[in-house]
């Protein structure tokens, strides 16, 4: 039983127990993600990688940011971590249960133990300070739409998946005057990359600054990173935008695509897109793919469009304000 459990919350349905996981739990958890985001969306690109990325973050506390759910026979059949920004004002929830042991009441436990989860994170935060808790699920996911409404989340932004089919990828990039492009160097440019990925995405939803010593370490220790997919565009010693490619189980993925203010209106974003792209599609992928905030402020979907993208998926984000700091 989860130790933040109390008599005013969903219990642990019977036939089921719970724990922090293990190393060894990440395939299985990855299993569970897969199977449920098959059986609601049609295809799954979750990977073990991603759902070890989390427990690597210098803020995480295995005995408390994450839980599994066994059957009784040792079999995984749900997960949920928390996570939060350095402030602790902004912290996000996952959640998952395999299809097979949907509706029996895993649903409303993980949630529940995950928003008292939230709340301790919100203690570290300033004195009065109001934190909140992000939740997602896909669209068409009913049984997480309907609970997320019921303890009182409300929806506050669209996250779209774009794809395309490599057939329709035509063209050369055209680069901007003065821009030059290069692949990332490990030991060079992770300080320059770093500024200006906080810079790119100071205005973004829920961005929240990040330290570089903390950076490095999550984004080194992301178990799927290729570094023969990251590109730089520099305007002589400046990093003007950069593109980081990735390989999912649905085939290519766009990761990262960042364009610094001083940069934007030039079509640099476009052209480190369209390089990207062309790039999956040489290593043999008929399917690309990325996601983006349909709100998001730059108008990037605008950009993704006019590359011949479009929506193949939507995700809906859920906030819910925490009680004050003391």
């Amino acid at each position: 039983m989860s130790v933040r459990e109390t008599d005013d919350r969903p219990s642990l349905p019977p036939g089921y127990r719970t724990r922090p996981p293990r190393r060894s739990d990440v395939a299985a958890i990855a299993a569970v993600a897969g199977a449920n985001d098959t059986a609601v969306s049609g295809e799954s690109d979750v990977t073990e990688a991603e759902i070890a990325f989390r427990w690597d973050t210098p803020r995480y506390n295995p005995e408390h940011d994450a839980l599994v759910v066994e059957a009784d026979d040792g079999t995984v059949v749900g997960y949920r971590c928390v996570s939060s920004c350095q402030d602790h004002l902004q912290i996000d929830a996952y959640l998952v249960v395999h299809p097979e042991h949907w509706r029996r009441g895993l649903e409303p436990f993980l949630l529940t133990d995950a928003e008292a989860r939230a709340v301790e994170l919100a203690a570290a935060a300033q004195a009065g300070a109001r934190a909140s808790l992000g939740v997602w699920c896909f669209r068409q996911d009913e049984i997480l739409q309907q609970l997320f409404r019921a303890a009182g989340f409300a929806p506050t932004r669209v996250f779209q998946q774009m794809t395309i089919d490599a057939a329709a990828i035509r063209g050369e990039p055209r680069w901007p005057a003065g821009i030059e492009v290069r692949l990332f160097r490990r030991g060079v440019d992770e300080r320059a990359i770093h500024a200006a990925l906080e810079e790119a995405f100071a205005k973004h939803f829920r961005f929240s600054h990040q330290s570089f010593a903390e950076w490095e370490v999550e984004m080194f220790s992301w178990g799927d990173l290729d570094l023969g997919l990251w590109w730089v565009a520099w305007d002589g010693d400046e990093v003007a935008g950069t593109v980081l490619g990735a390989v999912l189980p649905t085939g290519g993925h766009v990761e990262i695509l960042a364009i610094r203010e001083g940069w934007r209106g030039r079509r640099l974003g476009a052209a480190l897109l369209l390089h990207s792209l062309r790039q999956l599609v040489s290593f043999g992928h008929e399917r690309i793919t990325l996601d983006v905030d349909a709100a998001n402020v730059t108008g990037a979907d605008r950009v993704y469009q006019r590359a011949g993208m479009r929506v193949c998926r939507e995700t809906d984000f859920f906030e819910k304000e925490l009680p004050a700091t003391r």
